[in-house]
């Protein structure tokens, strides 16, 4: 296992929707305000950070040539533990939101066609070969 790597990308994959949930909050507003509705939050939350999760996934499915799965798993199980240990503290208790019925499926679908891709791009990049 490349523990180096599965940190690096855990913090990218952990780092960039906080970021953009920010700065969306910052531009447009909180959700629940008159300018956020229903559709930019799902859009966003889930639109916009899926797709941001699997080209992370598919990457580092690409980059890792031994068991790249297993790779994309511990990156996704940190990035969900740690979210879930920053939400417990900050709450005081443990705090289960409402949305996980969307976010695991979402975040799920994530990992495997992250991997996916990932992979087949693994295979379709040439291979440099030394000739004679």
């Amino acid at each position: 296992m490349n523990w180096y790597r599965i940190l690096k990308f855990s913090v990218v994959l952990f780092v960039f929707p906080v970021l953009l949930s920010t700065l969306i909050t910052y531009f447009i507003g909180m959700p629940g305000s008159e300018n956020y509705s229903i559709k930019m939050s799902l859009f966003v939350d889930y639109g916009l950070i899926t797709v941001f999760s699997i080209s992370v996934f598919a990457t580092l499915a690409k980059r890792q040539l031994v068991n790249p799965f297993a790779h994309v798993l511990c990156v996704g199980l940190i990035v969900e533990f740690v979210g879930f240990f920053i939400v417990w503290m900050l709450m005081g208790e443990v705090y289960i939101f409402l949305t996980w019925v969307l976010d695991l499926p979402s975040f799920a679908i994530a990992i495997a066609l992250g991997t996916i891709i990932g992979i087949k791009l693994q295979k379709q990049t040439p291979k440099n070969t030394t000739s004679r």
